[in-house]
C-alpha cells in the first residue's frame, strides 16, 4: 500500500473526481487530503492531467530482527558506554551506601 498526500487545493470537482478514482480503486481515505492506495497510476495520471501537486509515500520494508540485532551488537562493542554504564553503577551504589548511613 502506498499514500498519497494531496499538497494543493482541490475543487469539488477535482475532490469529486478522485473519490471517484478512490473507489474503483478500492483506496480509503485516512485524513484531509491523505489517502492509501494500492494502485497509484489512475490516480497520479488524474491529479498530473489536473496540475495538481501531490506527494507519494510508500512503506520501508525492514526485517525487525535484523534491525534489533544491529543495534544491539553496535552497543555492544561500544566500550565509551560500557564505561558509562559502569561508572552509573557504581555512582548509585554510592548513593545506596549514603543513604544506609
Amino acid at each position: 500500500m502506498k499514500l498519497i498526500y494531496i499538497k494543493s487545493t482541490i475543487t469539488p470537482k477535482d475532490y469529486s473526481a478522485v473519490r471517484e478514482i478512490l473507489k474503483k480503486e478500492r483506496g480509503e481515505k485516512l485524513a484531509p487530503f491523505i489517502y492509501k492506495l494500492s494502485r497509484l497510476e489512475s490516480l497520479e495520471q488524474y491529479l498530473n492531467r489536473e496540475n495538481i501537486n501531490y506527494e507519494v509515500y510508500q512503506p520501508i520494508k525492514v526485517n525487525q530482527k535484523e534491525s534489533i540485532f544491529t543495534s544491539y551488537g553496535k552497543a555492544i562493542k561500544d566500550k565509551e558506554r560500557e564505561k558509562e554504564a559502569q561508572e552509573l553503577e557504581n555512582a548509585e551504589e554510592e548513593d545506596i551506601i549514603n543513604e544506609e548511613w
